[in-house]
């Protein structure tokens, strides 16, 4: 079964309000709702552990040529995503996120959006304020 991007996309950017809005996805539980945000394989009737993960722009609906086996480990596939949708993000919608601060570990860098300096740790965590407040 194959979805339609355009839904995918919309869907996608209807959460990303949300989740800015209310400030979800900042729990250690919900990490993996942020990280779904941009995710994708190619067939969701297969099943998902079978399945490669590329990484999703819920923009333009580009999704990366590179891809990451879904048996990869959980902090794998987060740096994967991170750094596949920053590197999209920078280059083809002009998004400016500067990290101020290297953590040790993943996640744990903080970030700042260059238009307002909202602060937070974790890239996705601005990417989504970035989206919600100066990209729609």
């Amino acid at each position: 079964m194959k979805l339609d991007l355009e839904t995918i996309k919309k869907r996608a950017l209807e959460y990303i309000k949300l989740y800015a809005k209310h400030g979800i996805g900042h729990e250690p539980w919900e990490k993996d709702r942020v990280y779904d945000l941009f995710t994708i394989v190619d067939d969701i009737s297969k099943r998902l552990r079978f399945q490669p993960l590329r990484a999703f722009c819920p923009l333009c609906g580009w999704r990366s040529p590179a891809t990451l086996p879904s048996l990869s480990s959980r902090l794998r596939w987060m740096s994967f995503i991170s750094s596949q949708i920053s590197r999209h993000m920078r280059k083809e919608h002009g998004v400016k996120i500067k990290r101020v601060f290297k953590a040790p570990y993943l996640n744990e860098s903080v970030y700042r959006c260059e238009k307002c300096g909202y602060e937070n740790a974790g890239y996705l965590w601005v990417l989504i304020h970035y989206i919600a407040e100066h990209l729609l």
